[in-house]
């Protein structure tokens, strides 16, 4: 099971790139149809767009952070608790959080994670 920790905190920034470029592309249509006068938002019709942004940088965030714990074997507790949250995340984060408890509640696995920083 240790040997699988570099693949999951692999599969967590990879994840997270996927999402960045998605969101990425959602802001870049967005702002090229307001440019264009195509698209006139206001008022509430922001509210959508602003909550999808908020809530994917913060998974793009939670998975970055995820990874580079995974891949440094700090802080197991926040690890567990970031893999978790990860869990909402579905279908891939799903996955991704449920390996990685399974993974992180290992004894060889505990073992070797240090809670310095």
């Amino acid at each position: 099971m240790r040997r699988s920790l570099p693949f999951l905190s692999v599969g967590y920034v990879i994840y997270a790139l996927l999402i960045a470029s998605f969101i990425g592309r959602l802001l870049l249509r967005v702002y090229q149809a307001q440019s264009a006068g195509e698209v006139q938002l206001s008022g509430i019709q922001w509210v959508p767009l602003a909550m999808t942004s908020f809530f994917a940088f913060a998974f793009i965030g939670i998975f970055l952070c995820l990874g580079f714990l995974l891949s440094a074997g700090r802080w197991r507790p926040c690890a567990l608790v970031l893999a978790g949250i990860s869990c909402i995340a579905i279908p891939i984060g799903t996955i991704l959080g449920g390996l990685t408890i399974y993974a992180l509640t290992r004894r060889e696995v505990s073992s070797e994670f240090t809670q310095t920083i």
